[in-house]
């Protein structure tokens, strides 16, 4: 190679909404067996959500912690609204804020964080 720097790979929007889909795909198809009953529910509200909805739990579940500020979650330009998109995973039980339980005076404080709370951490977790 030239003292030229090679070019990053230009890689599609949602790619990673892509790689997620093929690969629970490819379980769903060849290792159905070896799922669990929540597994199979997982994937049944999954497939529930909108596309927007999908893209944001991905980004969550590809984070190095099932814990997160939102703050971080507001800055995907192919996430339109992803505040409505947060609520609507907390919503369906696919996220919970942390504090949530816990008495505050400043109700601002309640969603300060978020965590994942329904991944089936046995096979993503690969």
């Amino acid at each position: 190679m030239s003292g030229a720097a090679k070019k990053a790979k230009e890689l599609p929007e949602k790619y990673y909404l892509d790689h997620f889909l093929e690969f629970t795909q490819h379980l769903r198809r060849h290792a159905s067996s070896l799922l669990r009953q929540q597994d199979h529910d997982f994937f049944a509200r999954f497939d529930a959500l909108s596309e927007d909805q999908k893209c944001l739990l991905v980004r969550m579940f590809n984070r190095s912690h099932p814990c997160m500020k939102i703050q971080s979650l507001l800055g995907y330009h192919e996430i339109p609204k992803p505040d409505e998109q947060i609520e609507t995973l907390i919503q369906q039980g696919f996220a919970a804020t942390i504090f949530e339980s816990l008495p505050v005076q400043n109700k601002a404080t309640d969603k300060v964080n978020l965590q994942t709370t329904s991944a089936p951490t046995d096979w993503l977790n690969v």
